[in-house]
């Protein structure tokens, strides 16, 4: 079911890279990050950059390697 919710620490999330067309879930979560399986710190960029945000919205991802631009495709 697609939310039309911000997103808050603990929804599923798909994201949609804008530059490479790949879509990837994500759970953003207090504790017990686990990358590998998905769940991510919501303290990461992807989560610092897409919390609080609704589907549709494009938002962008400070990393590293560069800034990533990334749209909000569901949240449930």
């Amino acid at each position: 079911m697609i939310d039309s919710s911000p997103v808050r620490t603990g929804h599923t999330v798909t994201l949609r890279d804008t530059d490479t067309g790949s879509a990837r879930q994500y759970v953003f979560v207090d504790r017990d990050a686990e990358p590998a399986l998905g769940r991510f710190s919501a303290q990461s960029p992807v989560a610092l950059a897409v919390l609080g945000h609704h589907v549709g919205e494009c938002v962008t991802v400070h990393v590293p390697r560069g800034d990533r631009h990334m749209e909000i495709l569901s949240v449930a």
